[in-house]
């Protein structure tokens, strides 16, 4: 009789916890837009976008194939700039220009470059 007691006791608090995670999640959603609405109101558009424009215009550009455009160029933008980060980072000559030498560590007593 008591183990079936405790069993339900433990079943009751796991779901008393998932809504409360669910719960606290959605009211984690709901301050973050009435923050954002509330930013977009009293700083004005230069600032914040009203989030309801934001999505109007994401669900305007899914459905005329802008937003699939402009997820590409964002990727093709950042894959060239992990490159050029990339081949700086090995070039000597640059890097002896700008005064660092090859195989440096940072440290925190010497800095960037002794």
């Amino acid at each position: 009789m008591a183990d079936v007691a405790i069993s339900d006791f433990r079943e009751a608090s796991a779901a008393w916890r998932k809504w409360a995670v669910h719960g606290g999640r959605l009211l984690v959603a709901v301050v973050i837009i009435a923050a954002w609405a509330y930013g977009a109101r009293t700083l004005g558009p230069l600032f914040f976008a009203p989030p309801l424009d934001v999505l109007e215009r994401i669900g305007a550009m899914a459905r005329n194939g802008q937003l699939v455009a402009d997820i590409a160029a964002t990727m093709r933008v950042s894959a060239a700039g992990f490159a050029i980060a990339a081949f700086f980072e090995a070039d000597v000559r640059w890097l002896s220009h700008y005064g660092f030498r090859p195989l440096d560590l940072p440290t925190l007593a010497g800095g960037l470059s002794s």
